[in-house]
């Protein structure tokens, strides 16, 4: 989270260069506040999502249904990375990248890569606003449930979402984001805390046995 902050830092104060990102990301926030319509984008999206990833993991689909305020995918069977799927992949982002793209290879789209820019910042702004909402602010959802709980899942979800993040501003600002010196510190980073938490572990294991002696 700490080395993704800070190339999000890079990429905001870089305005000159990313100002188109910085719109399109600001312009989501009214939007999905006013909107009648973000509520289902974000549902089809997030079903979507569920439906793709069974069908990366050779899952047959039985079911998919889609209404304003909720939706759900039947599957033969299900993992973690489905139920979590929604959660950390920006689905209409993805979308968007892979459309310009392929039509980059066909035709000159240099002319419009200000507006596709914009619109990536407005889908990324999409899919962190949602996620945060239905994650951290709406009723425990059945896909964390299946996913290992709350707590489990917090963690796999803010973790891939920093990374998404990442691959996100390389793709669009490559000398803005040095990614190997970016996982390394997510590495040296990551290390730490594990230490952190294998120390006070450590030492609660010992104070414990202490006062189990000391009875």
């Amino acid at each position: 989270m700490m080395e993704t902050g800070k190339c999000g830092a890079n990429i905001f104060l870089n305005i000159k260069i990313t100002l188109p990102f910085t719109i399109g990301f600001i312009i989501y926030i009214p939007f999905h506040f006013y909107s009648k319509h973000s509520s289902y984008l974000y549902v089809l999206a997030h079903e979507l999502t569920h439906a793709v990833a069974a069908i990366l993991n050779g899952i047959k689909i039985k079911k998919i249904s889609v209404g304003k305020n909720n939706g759900y995918v039947t599957l033969s069977r299900d993992n973690i990375f489905i139920s979590l799927a929604p959660y950390f992949i920006p689905f209409y982002a993805i979308i968007l990248g892979a459309i310009y793209f392929v039509a980059g290879e066909f035709a000159d789209l240099s002319r419009y890569r200000m507006i596709f820019v914009a619109l990536i910042g407005f889908f990324t702004s999409f899919h962190i606003v949602n996620a945060i909402e239905i994650t951290f602010f709406g009723p425990l959802q059945s896909d964390l449930k299946k996913a290992g709980g709350r707590f489990f899942s917090f963690f796999i979800i803010i973790f891939l979402n920093c990374l998404a993040l990442l691959l996100i501003f390389k793709a669009l600002y490559p000398d803005l984001v040095p990614l190997k010196e970016t996982f390394q510190g997510i590495l040296l980073n990551s290390k730490k805390i594990i230490e952190f938490i294998i120390s006070g572990l450590n030492y609660l294991r010992l104070w414990l046995l202490n006062l189990w002696t000391n009875r």
